[in-house]
């Protein structure tokens, strides 16, 4: 009992000197008008848990998958399923044992197809880091994007905007762990959080497996191709 009452300690010891913490921010993939896929990323193991509802007072809870990414590095998914086509949903992300959360943050369902709905999309490339403007993406994602919409629609981000459209060259060295969370992730966080996500490989990921793991994409491509090259539907487009 006693070697038991010990380890015990050592481990809660542990869990207070090394909490768990967010390296990547919650972000959204593959929506259809009836569910949505939810990532996140963890310096340390911590349960892929999500609390979500149609109000900010979210009332479920829905578990996910975990692996590892880099070192003790794990990248969660959740999807939640049965949703609603074009209604609003909260959601903020658990990080380990209840020890902290993820800001609240929202987003919308796809329309209906047969609605065909109008909807604005984002397209962008090379985001790739410029040592000389080494701050040019976090500009466009806050001035050129978020700022925008507020100033000539609304600051509701979830409804003004479908998804964004990533065409390559993400980063500037694909096989670079840390430059996925500083250089992409990091200055992106305000809107992906919000706004699904559609990226594709460029030259500079260089066929890193850190891209398919980042990214839960449709699956609907040649055999052996998956998320390299994909189709998705949104609305009548």
């Amino acid at each position: 009992k006693n070697i038991i009452y010990i380890v015990s300690a050592v481990l809660f010891s542990v869990s207070i000197l090394f909490p768990v913490n967010l390296v990547v921010k919650p972000y959204l993939q593959n929506a259809t008008p009836n569910s949505m896929h939810i990532l996140w990323e963890t310096d340390l193991h911590s349960p892929a848990l999500v609390e979500w509802g149609l109000s900010p007072f979210l009332t479920e809870s829905i578990t996910g998958t975990s692996f590892s990414n880099y070192g003790n590095s794990e990248i969660h998914t959740v999807e939640l399923i049965n949703l609603v086509p074009d209604t609003r949903y909260y959601y903020r992300v658990v990080v380990g044992d209840y020890e902290s959360y993820s800001g609240l943050h929202d987003f919308i369902t796809p329309p209906d197809p047969s609605s065909e709905a109008s909807f604005k999309i984002i397209a962008m490339s090379d985001m790739q880091r410029d040592g000389s403007n080494p701050d040019k993406f976090d500009e466009i994602i806050h001035d050129g994007v978020i700022d925008y919409i507020s100033d000539e629609y609304s600051d509701d981000l979830a409804r003004e905007l479908a998804m964004v459209l990533v065409t390559g060259d993400l980063v500037v060295t694909g096989t670079s762990y840390y430059q996925w969370q500083d250089h992409f992730f990091g200055p992106s966080e305000d809107l992906f959080s919000h706004v699904p996500l559609y990226p594709v490989f460029g030259n500079h990921e260089a066929n890193t497996d850190y891209f398919t793991k980042y990214f839960h994409l449709p699956d609907n491509g040649t055999p052996g191709y998956e998320e390299h090259w994909y189709y998705t539907d949104y609305s009548n487009l």
